[in-house]
């Protein structure tokens, strides 16, 4: 039986990179409707716990799932980690594009 918890996660993390990715422009959507940036930082951290929690569910329950727990673990850390970089290359380059 694989680990529900985990398997969200991974859904979660993937949608906050679909939501980045998809977003006309990432840094104009936060400008006009901040329900999109709320999303982009809530998402990750929702799925970090999710990990965490599914994590211990699964090494005390002997579960399967493990993979699905750790991919969306990373990739919520590295949203975490680089959409507020991100964020802060925009502000501090007068607001234009950033390639």
């Amino acid at each position: 039986m694989k680990s529900k918890l985990g398997i969200w996660s991974f859904i979660l993390s993937l949608l906050a990179v679909l939501l980045i990715l998809g977003s006309d422009s990432f840094f104009s959507s936060f400008s006009y409707n901040k329900i999109y940036f709320f999303l982009f930082i809530i998402l990750p951290i929702v799925s970090i716990v999710f990990s965490i929690i599914s994590l211990n569910e699964i090494k005390k329950k002997n579960l399967e799932g493990k993979r699905y727990a750790l991919f969306g673990l990373i990739i919520s850390i590295l949203l975490i980690v680089i959409v507020p970089l991100l964020f802060l290359i925009f502000v501090f380059t007068g607001g234009g594009p950033l390639i």
